[in-house]
């Protein structure tokens, strides 16, 4: 008997017609990642081939110790997020780790089983973040996502200000695609915010934290529960009455309106006067964007929520819009549209062994520059700049790059550490003053390397 397979098909020569069913279990590595199971479907073909459909299947169990812990790229109510890569595969993921103790306490067991429950379903949408691995230890819970390199688009707002139409229309179109597909599955998000939106390397959303979604939620559903973020919470929340899945379509408005205007509708830095004008106030829209847009804005936050955009045809209603007349949505759902910006995502890990040019470093952790390159003289981690964005991590090779920057000296960069590991080595995460390109480097001791001690 011989075996065969290809990377779509495994074909199982017989010389007996009479073994009708076969099960194949095949073990292997791939990128090192632990055990693959491929389990097969027999199909029969006229040649007495038969050819084994599969499915890929993770068979491994994976564990906080499987992960190198770089840096916390954000905080949250029941934990920490981690940037990672992991010790196998060396891929970067965001790691989400909660404490059991806090969940527990605040009774939000339900909030934190739903979220992965909602992970779990919507692993195949191109604009909501992936759930690769999930796992517990004794205290804690771990969800290892995909790493979002882009940040934030509350972060790019925050130093843009606003986007052009073209660059507000393209996100969000993705963003009324991911919860036109979460209300699909009878979930509404309930949570919509620049923070919660990240871009990736190539500049398409990625929606994340489904805290607060609520599922089976279908069509003509409702619910009461009051949660979300003031800013972008519709009327009828406020109001504690009873809503739908629009809450989600009057959250797009709202963070439509931001990247047009600049701020929320209806924003007051009073947040009690700013409730009672989400509530009570007409909506105002100020010239500089077009008839279009501003049609838009008001559909979307229309304060009847059974007249919202949206209402009667949910995703679809949104999509005939004029306002998105431009936009081919079979291409933008294929991530075949090219995005209007880009994150500029220059830097990389690089390792070099230098000739030490300070004595050796003392127990308060300062660490110093090697020779020939001048970047860290005299950087104390203790006394660190941070990044404007610090939960942007680059790993793009650029040679050029790095032999400009050989004469530079650390006041043309802003430094910060990303990991310490004992006082031999330290990676050191930077951004030019001047061009704002990124770096990342990582200074082992030369002393660590030569097995070298002093007293």
């Amino acid at each position: 008997m011989s075996l065969e397979y290809s990377a779509d098909s495994l074909s199982l020569s017989l010389p007996d017609l009479s073994a009708r069913f076969v099960t194949v279990i095949h073990n292997q590595r791939s990128h090192s990642l632990g055990k693959w199971v491929l389990r097969y479907q027999a199909i029969w073909t006229e040649t007495y081939t038969i050819t084994y459909k599969y499915l890929f299947q993770y068979d491994f169990r994976v564990s906080a110790a499987d992960f190198d812990y770089l840096k916390v790229i954000g905080t949250g109510s029941f934990g920490k997020v981690f940037l990672a890569t992991h010790r196998e595969n060396g891929r970067y993921y965001a790691v989400k780790v909660l404490q059991k103790h806090i969940i527990l306490t605040r009774k939000e067991e339900r909030n934190v089983m739903c979220e992965h429950r909602v992970l779990l379903k919507t692993v195949n949408h191109p604009f909501l973040v992936k759930l690769h691995f999930s796992f517990q230890t004794k205290d804690r819970l771990y969800l290892v996502l995909d790493y979002a390199c882009g940040g934030e688009l509350f972060y790019h707002l925050q130093r843009e200000g606003v986007f052009g139409e073209p660059r507000a229309r393209f996100y969000a179109a993705e963003m009324a695609c991911a919860l036109g597909y979460l209300h699909s599955l009878k979930i509404v998000y309930r949570d919509l915010k620049p923070e919660n939106i990240l871009l990736d390397s190539a500049g398409h959303v990625v929606l994340t934290d489904f805290g607060l979604c609520k599922e089976g939620m279908s069509g003509r559903g409702t619910t009461r529960t009051f949660c979300g973020t003031p800013e972008y919470l519709a009327p009828e929340v406020l109001l504690q009455k009873e809503y739908d899945r629009t809450v989600d379509w009057w959250g797009l408005g709202a963070v439509l309106h931001e990247m047009l205007y600049g701020l929320p509708p209806f924003y007051n830095a009073d947040r009690l006067e700013m409730l009672r004008n989400i509530i009570y106030q007409p909506l105002v829209l100020k010239p500089g964007v077009s008839s279009a847009a501003r049609d838009l804005l008001k559909r979307l936050l229309n304060r009847d929520r059974a007249k919202r955009l949206g209402a009667k045809r949910d995703l679809t209603e949104v999509q005939s819009h004029p306002f998105f007349s431009s936009i081919h949505w079979d291409k933008l759902v294929a991530k075949q549209i090219p995005p209007p910006y880009v994150p500029l995502l220059v830097s990389f890990f690089f390792f070099f062994f230098f000739c030490r040019c300070r004595d050796y470093s003392p127990n308060n952790y300062h660490f110093y520059c090697f020779k020939p390159v001048q970047l860290f003289s005299s950087v104390e981690h203790t006394k660190k700049e941070f990044l404007t964005n610090v939960n942007v991590v680059f790993h793009c090779l650029d040679k050029d790059f790095l032999q400009n920057i050989f004469s530079l000296s650390p006041l043309n960069f802003l430094v910060h550490t990303i990991k310490v590991t004992g006082v031999q080595d330290a990676d050191f995460h930077c951004m030019h003053k001047n061009i704002l390109q990124n770096i990342i480097f990582c200074v082992p001791q030369k002393k660590q390397m030569l097995g070298t001690t002093r007293g």
